[in-house]
C-alpha cells in the first residue's frame, strides 16, 4: 500500500514502535513527524514530540488535558497541512508495542482527518493488542491478514527462488507454516541453502515445526562473534547502533565487518543512508536471541549497554533519558541507584512532553527499584510518590492516584513535613 501510494505521486510518512523500554514516549509519531519535516512540512507546536528539541514543560496555567489536546491537534493540522500539496499516507507498524500516549493520539487523528486525504494505517498482531487498541480498531475499517492457501505458497516459493518448487515440496511447507507468509519464506531459504528443491536432504528442514527453529539455523550459519555482537544489539533498542556496539566489545574495529557479515546473512538491514541506524530484519531474529539469554546474561549485558550509553552522553552525544532508564532498569538489581536516577529523569523529560502514561510507568519502576536500596531516603520516596499521584491523574486513573497521595501523606506524617502533607491533602481533594 505505501509503495502504491508513492507511485501514485502520495507522501508516504512511517513510524515503527519498539517492543520494551527505552524508545521515548510518541516514538511512532517521532518518526512520522521527522520524515515530513524532511518532507518539507513546518512541524510548528508538534516538534514538542521530537526527544532531541528542547521542551518547556506543560503551559503555564492549562489543565493537563487541555495541553495535550493542543499538542495532538498541532500534530493533527501538521498531517493536513502536508496533505494540501498530496495525499499523506502514514503507516505505524507493530502498533500492539505503542505507547498509550501514541495510541490516543493515533484515536485524535483518525477522528480529526477525515476531512483531508490523509490515510492512516496502523498493523498490529490482534493476539497482542491491549484494549485501548482493541477499541480503537472496532470502529475503524480492518484488514485481516489470513494464511496463504496451497497455491499462494507455491507463489511465494517461486518468487524467492526463481524457479517452482515440486508440488510435493510446496504441499509439505504449506502443511508446517500454516500459510504464514514469514514462514514459508524463510523455509524456502534454507530449503535452497541446503542445495535444491529435489536433493535427499530436502525433507529436513521441511520437518521444522516452529518459527525459531528456522531462524536459530540462520544464526548458527553466523560467526561466533558475529552472534555475540548480535546478543548485545537484541538488547541495545530499537536501532543497532554502531557507535554503542563499539563501547561494548573489546574490538571496536571489529564491529563493522561483524555487522556487515549480519547483513550479508539477512539478520540486519542495510540502513538507506549511511547516518541511519541498522535494524534487525524481522522482530523475531531479536526475540529468538532473547529468549535464548539467561537471566543473569540479560541483566549484564543492560547494564553494559547502560553504562556505554553513559559515556556517550558524557561526551556530549544525545541520549534520551527513557533508554538510560531501560536498560539500568532492566538491571535493577545490580544498579538500583542509577535506575532510580534515570526513571526520575525519564518520568520528567516524559511530563514536559504531556506523556502522562509514560510518566506514571517511569514513576511506579522508580518506587520499585527504592526497595532495592538499603538505605533508601524516605524523603526521596515522599518526592516519588507525590509525583505518581500526579501523573496517575493526568492520565486519567483518579483512584489509583488517590491511593499514592495517601501513600505520600503517611510519610509526610511520619517525617513532620507539613508541606508535602498539603501537597499530598489537595492530590486527594
Amino acid at each position: 500500500m505505501a509503495d502504491d501510494a508513492a507511485l501514485s505521486g502520495g507522501l508516504v510518512l512511517s513510524g515503527q514502535c519498539w517492543d520494551g523500554d527505552g524508545a521515548p514516549a510518541y516514538w511512532p509519531w517521532v518518526q512520522v513527524l521527522r520524515a515530513g519535516i524532511e518532507a518539507g512540512g513546518n512541524a510548528g507546536a508538534a516538534a514538542r514530540l521530537l526527544p532531541e528539541d528542547p521542551v518547556e514543560g506543560p503551559a503555564a496555567g492549562l489543565p493537563p488535558a487541555e495541553d495535550r489536546f493542543r499538542l495532538f491537534d498541532a500534530v493533527a493540522s501538521f498531517l493536513a497541512r502536508l496533505a494540501h500539496q498530496r495525499h499523506v499516507v502514514v503507516v505505524l507498524d507493530d502498533v500492539h508495542w505503542a505507547d498509550e500516549g501514541s495510541l490516543r493520539l493515533l484515536e485524535f487523528a483518525a477522528h480529526h482527518l477525515t476531512a483531508h486525504p490523509v490515510l492512516l494505517l496502523a498493523v498490529y498482531r490482534d493476539e497482542e493488542a491491549g484494549p485501548l487498541l482493541r477499541r480503537l480498531a472496532a470502529v475503524r475499517e480492518q484488514v485481516h491478514l489470513t494464511a496463504l492457501p496451497q497455491a499462494e505458497v507455491m507463489a511465494l516459493m517461486a518468487a524467492v527462488t526463481g524457479t517452482s518448487p515440486p508440488q510435493h515440496v510446496a504441499e509439505n511447507v504449506w502443511r508446517r507454516t500454516g500459510g504464514n507468509p514469514f514462514l514459508v519464506r524463510e523455509l524456502t531459504r534454507l530449503l535452497v541453502a541446503q542445495g535444491s528443491y529435489t536433493e535427499a536432504s530436502v525433507p529436513v528442514p521441511v520437518l521444522l515445526a516452529s518459527v525459531r527453529d528456522i531462524l536459530e539455523r540462520r544464526l548458527a550459519r553466523l560467526s561466533q562473534r558475529c552472534v555475540d555482537l548480535l546478543t548485545v544489539a537484541a538488547v541495545t533498542g530499537p536501532e543497532v547502533r554502531l557507535h554503542v556496539l563499539a563501547r561494548t566489545v573489546d574490538e571496536p574495529a571489529s564491529v563493522p565487518v561483524l555487522v556487515d557479515e549480519a547483513v550479508a546473512a539477512r539478520v540486519l538491514h542495510e540502513p538507506p543512508a549511511p547516518a541511519d541506524a541498522y535494524r534487525f530484519s524481522h522482530d523475531l531474529f531479536r526475540e529468538t536471541i532473547l529468549a535464548g539469554m539467561a537471566a543473569d546474561q540479560r541483566i549484564g549485558l543492560h547494564l553494559t549497554v547502560g553504562r556505554a550509553l553513559e559515556s556517550l552522553a558524557a561526551e556530549g552525544a544525545v541520549v534520551h533519558p527513557a533508554e538510560l532508564a531501560a536498560h539500568f532498569g532492566a538491571a535493577v538489581t545490580a544498579a538500583p541507584s542509577d535506575a532510580v536516577r534515570y526513571g526520575m529523569l525519564a518520568g520528567e523529560q516524559a511530563i514536559s512532553r504531556l506523556a502522562f502514561e509514560e510518566a506514571r510507568a517511569h514513576y511506579e519502576r522508580v518506587l520499585s527499584a527504592l526497595d532495592l536500596i538499603a538505605d533508601g531516603s524516605a524523603d526521596q520516596r515522599l518526592d516519588v510518590l507525590l509525583r505518581l499521584g500526579a501523573t496517575r491523574n493526568q492520565a486519567g486513573d483518579a483512584p489509583a492516584a488517590r491511593s499514592a497521595y495517601r501513600d505520600a501523606a503517611e510519610l509526610a506524617r511520619a517525617a513532620g513535613d507539613a508541606t508535602s502533607l498539603a501537597r499530598a491533602a489537595l492530590g486527594v481533594h
